[in-house]
């Protein structure tokens, strides 16, 4: 939310619920109000969604050609859950991108099951992130080809928390049966040259995952074998 109205609007808004509310009560409805009144925002209306209803939303992102994408929303659930798929968010949504030229960024709200928006480029898109700066309050799913080249080439295109997300948000498609387990240790080995720390860190918990669902004990000798492999890149630094 505070990426969304910017951080000396939001500092405003904080000011403005704690000045109005000095030695009262207050309800969560306060605060979104000042929010929203220095915004000029429908704060309540986003924020409120998220703190009443339960869950978290999956935004999937769909190529419609190269300048325009199809956006869609649906509660986010772990493989094998059941539960209302009713639920509509407003979600505040950043994406950036590159024609290979320039970055750019787009957010904007979205607030229907389905919506398509149209990107500024003068070139064939090169790659996508659905989540800038991973504060967006929502899982992502993009086609596996782009999934393919962020991973690939996540130290050029992300930083470090973006590509800290993308781990976090991969290990969350995994629960969700989204993405095949053979996929996800292919993203997960693209990540092994990471020259950050807290990126191998999450690569190592990522890898902790993998070990409980897929090697029985029967494997352990080549799952070891296969680990030893891929963080022997950042064992050698």
């Amino acid at each position: 939310i505070e990426r969304w109205l910017g951080e000396e609007t939001f500092r405003k808004g904080i000011i403005q619920y704690l000045r109005e509310n000095e030695w009262k009560n207050a309800t969560a409805a306060n605060l979104w109000s000042a929010l929203s009144d220095v915004s000029g925002k429908d704060v309540e209306g986003t924020l409120g969604n998220f703190i009443t209803k339960p869950g978290v939303p999956l935004v999937t992102v769909e190529f419609v050609d190269n300048k325009q994408l199809r956006l869609t929303q649906k509660r986010f659930m772990n493989y094998g859950t059941a539960a209302p798929d009713t639920i509509l968010w407003q979600i505040p949504v950043a994406l950036k991108y590159s024609d290979g030229k320039e970055t750019k960024e787009i957010s904007f709200v979205m607030s229907k099951p389905e919506e398509v928006i149209t990107l500024e480029s003068t070139g064939e898109l090169e790659w996508l992130f659905p989540n800038v700066s991973a504060a967006g309050y929502y899982r992502w799913s993009v086609p596996d080809d782009i999934l393919a080249n962020l991973a690939e080439n996540s130290q050029k295109y992300l930083d470090t928390q973006e590509r800290i997300g993308l781990l976090r948000n991969l290990s969350a498609l995994l629960d969700a049966g989204e993405i095949s387990g053979g996929n996800y240790l292919k993203t997960l080995n693209s990540f092994a040259n990471d020259s950050e720390p807290v990126v191998i860190d999450n690569l190592m918990s990522g890898l902790g995952k993998v070990k409980g669902a897929f090697a029985p004990d029967d494997l352990k000798k080549e799952f070891a074998a296969y680990v030893n492999r891929m963080l022997k890149p950042a064992l050698d630094r």
